[in-house]
């Protein structure tokens, strides 16, 4: 994940820029700013692409779930992807984009709000219904 720091800090300049990474200490070695981030790693990536668009999205499934989740609107097993971030209209781009992929889209809040779509937060690695997804984003329950 570190490796980001290795890109342009200007290379997404008004783009929507989805952060999918998860920080592993075991992979990603030790990272200060990264492992202190008190308001989630992706508030790290934003400071780095200042002028980007930052959504966290797309994480918090466990490949297999992504792939293997997918159904069509309205299906009563369909599975929910959050998205947390500043610009509502970024957020809500990744929400449509979350749908076109085969899952119920969550707004998770705010930048920092994507804490939670983080290795130990709540909603890591759980396959839930945008009902559950949401009590748990927003309820703790």
């Amino acid at each position: 994940m570190h490796r980001f720091r290795d890109l342009p800090s200007d290379l997404f300049d008004g783009k929507i820029l989805v952060d999918a990474m998860n920080y592993w200490e075991e992979i990603d070695g030790i990272d200060e700013d990264l492992t202190t981030a008190p308001m989630g790693t992706s508030v790290v990536v934003q400071q780095h692409f200042p002028l980007a668009r930052v959504v966290k999205s797309l994480n918090h499934l466990g490949y297999f779930k992504f792939d293997q989740g997918r159904r069509p609107r309205g299906a009563p097993d369909r599975l929910a992807m959050a998205a947390a971030g500043n610009d509502s209209d970024a957020v809500a781009a990744v929400m449509r984009l979350i749908d076109r992929l085969g899952f119920d889209a969550v707004n998770a809040g705010s930048l920092g709000g994507g804490i939670a779509l983080q290795p130990g937060g709540p909603v890591f690695g759980m396959g839930l219904s945008a009902e559950k997804l949401t009590r748990l984003l927003f309820l703790g329950a």
